[in-house]
């Protein structure tokens, strides 16, 4: 890299730094830039149906509420380490009856964890995780919130944490099986 080029790189990067020290995002220290879980980046509605692969960023909450979240055939979910995915309200059930929120799997969902940084999966009303989401006041959620995570015959995913198991999922199968 020649000298005037590698001037303007160092230029460009202390420039990124010093905006960052400034708004209080990045500390001179090097300490860890990675969000809180407290602290979301942003927190997403997430009904739209899912009909492109579509990857869910590192720090952010989506919620699933009043909807079922489907992933098409053809479409690929990647939820990356550190997501919260909340689930609540009531949905389309499988019959003509209201059920709880679900996300349902006909295409890929591939959600891997990390060490420290997990996929997550649980109730809106979960302040444990990402906090108030629902700014309902303190609650910690209960089982039956949220129907559950549905792979559909043809579908494909992978779900992995460390440390955990097989990783607790659902499947449903044809009617008669």
């Amino acid at each position: 890299m020649s000298g005037a080029r590698f001037t303007r790189f160092l230029i460009g990067i202390l420039s990124v730094w010093l905006l960052l020290a400034m708004t209080g995002d990045a500390t001179p220290t090097g300490g860890d830039l990675t969000p809180s879980p407290q602290q979301p980046l942003a927190v997403i509605p997430a009904c739209d149906p899912i009909t492109t692969n579509t990857t869910w960023i590192t720090g952010n909450i989506y919620v699933v509420k009043d909807c079922n979240l489907t992933i098409a055939a053809g479409a690929t979910l990647t939820i990356q380490p550190g997501v919260i995915v909340k689930f609540g309200g009531t949905a389309p059930g499988y019959g003509s009856a209201l059920g709880s929120a679900a996300m349902i799997v006909d295409g890929a969902l591939n959600a891997v964890g990390a060490s420290g940084q997990p996929v997550v999966f649980t109730s809106l009303k979960d302040d444990t995780h990402g906090d108030d989401t629902n700014e309902d006041g303190a609650s910690s959620g209960a089982a039956g919130d949220w129907y559950g995570i549905v792979f559909r015959a043809g579908s494909s995913g992978q779900l992995v944490q460390p440390g955990i198991s097989p990783p607790p999922v659902s499947r449903e199968l044809p009617v008669g099986v």
